[in-house]
Parts: structure tokens; sequence; C-alpha cells
């Protein structure tokens, strides 16, 4: 399936030269930090949006088998929404807000041939990226301020600030 919505941030030279002066494991978890903050914000607006109610084309059953018998249980598209890091390098990271099983939420979003398109998820993203860009960078600056902090407070202990 292609990207349905891809944000992607560029340039910040001077940000990636900062990442590359902190050790690789601390600069690779305050970019993955940084952006999960921005799309774990995404993901409870799109839950908040997506389609709920007790009509079959808003839930999902699945069989579950226990030793006591077999169930159907009942998921409903907000339940399956979450976010998943596929990428994650010193100064990259890709983290997608997936439906998950949940695909029957793209019948809303496009439509089918037995349903004209209801966008959910489109309208979340136009309305959330401006608030997602603002998080990541707040994110990233106090992440590396506190990083800062850690490293130099290690050097004074160790006695190589002297």
């Amino acid at each position: 399936m292609p990207d349905l919505m891809r944000m992607q941030l560029t340039g910040g030279d001077e940000l990636a030269r900062v990442l590359r002066q902190l050790p690789n494991e601390i600069s690779e978890k305050v970019i993955q930090q940084s952006l999960q903050a921005g799309a774990s914000y995404m993901k409870d607006e799109a839950r908040v949006s997506a389609p709920y109610g007790s009509g079959s084309h808003e839930r999902f059953a699945t069989l579950v088998h226990t030793k006591h018998g077999d169930y159907m249980h009942l998921h409903h598209l907000r339940d399956m929404i979450k976010t998943k890091v596929l990428i994650a390098t010193k100064i990259s990271c890709e983290i997608i807000v997936t439906v998950g099983k949940g695909f029957w939420g793209m019948f809303d979003e496009f439509g089918s041939e037995h349903q004209s398109a209801r966008p959910w998820l489109r309208p979340v993203f136009d309305r959330t990226k401006t608030q997602v860009i603002d998080i990541v960078g707040r994110q990233i600056g106090l992440s590396i301020e506190n990083a800062a902090k850690k490293l130099a407070g290690s050097l004074k202990r160790s006695g190589l600030l002297r």
C-alpha cells in the first residue's frame, strides 16, 4: 500500500551537527523519543476521529480460543490505531501511525464500490501537522538539553572537567 500521508522534516544542518556530537545511543534516543511524541499526539487525535459505534462496519471480530471454548472478540477501529517504529538510525527515524489490523477503516477513508468515502484520518493529519512539528521540535530541544546535562554531570564526576 502506498504512503497515505507522509510528513518529513528536512533541513536542520545545525541539529544534525549537534546530534553527531552526542554518543550514538543518546542521539538515537533523542530522535526516536521526539518523533514518538509527535506520532503519539497524532495517534490520539486519530483515535478520537475514528468511526465508532455498534454497527458491524465499525467493528472487527476475531475468534479467540480458550480452554473454556471459543468466542468472538469485537475490536473497534480506534482501539487498533497505534504507532510503529519502522527505521531508527543515529540521525533519522521513521515512525508511522497505523490502523494495524483495522483495515476496514480504510474503506471509510477512501470508500469502496459499496460506499462513498468518509475521510476521518486525512483531516486529522491536516489539522495536527503543525502541532506535531511543534511537539517534535520542543521534544528535540528538551532531549538534547537533558542529554547534555547528563553528560556534563558524568564528566564532572569523573574529574575530566578540572
